[in-house]
């Protein structure tokens, strides 16, 4: 009976409507624009095709996407193992992974891999120039609870390389 009851919401879960709200609370709690194609429920996981990350409102000028996160993907085993949330995605050809601890949200992951500086949209901003090479970066900030209360700056690690770069 269970499995029929959550089969019945997967096939009538409400994805379109959970994702406008999603965008609309994050883009006025962070101040920029974040675009959620319709989310997506499976059987081990929530998922959306697309999340885009646009110019902030105070930004004069034309809307440009600065990040685009692809097939972005939220298993539930690391939810029900270990008490954390894990958030996959394709980012400009590399991937990128965000992990955070859902019961004390004090600790924030974050993880880059071979992501393609010239496929970011955020680079096509600097008018005469061209950047191409590849991104990997880790990142973790130890009281992103204060940071989202606005109480403090982000303290933690950051550690990246950038290999192959040109700049023209």
């Amino acid at each position: 009976v269970l499995m029929i009851v959550f089969w019945g919401f997967i096939k009538n879960f409400p994805g379109k409507s959970i994702a406008d709200t999603a965008s609309n609370f994050l883009s006025s709690k962070t101040g920029v624009n974040f675009e959620i194609q319709d989310l997506e429920l499976g059987w081990s996981k929530l998922s959306t095709p697309e999340i885009s990350i646009s110019t902030p409102n105070w930004l004069t000028g034309p809307l440009v996407r600065l990040l685009i996160l692809k097939n972005v993907e939220a298993p539930f085993v690391s939810i029900i193992t270990s008490g954390k949330a894990n958030i996959n995605a394709n980012l400009h050809e590399g991937t990128m992974q965000i992990s955070t601890e859902l019961l004390n949200s004090e600790k924030l992951d974050l993880s880059m891999e071979e992501v393609r500086i010239e496929r970011v949209p955020l680079f096509a901003l600097i008018p005469y120039t061209f950047v191409s090479g590849f991104l990997s970066l880790t990142a973790h900030i130890s009281n992103f609870k204060e940071i989202q209360q606005n109480e403090g700056h982000p303290e933690g690690y950051l550690r990246g390389k950038i290999e192959g770069t040109r700049i023209k």
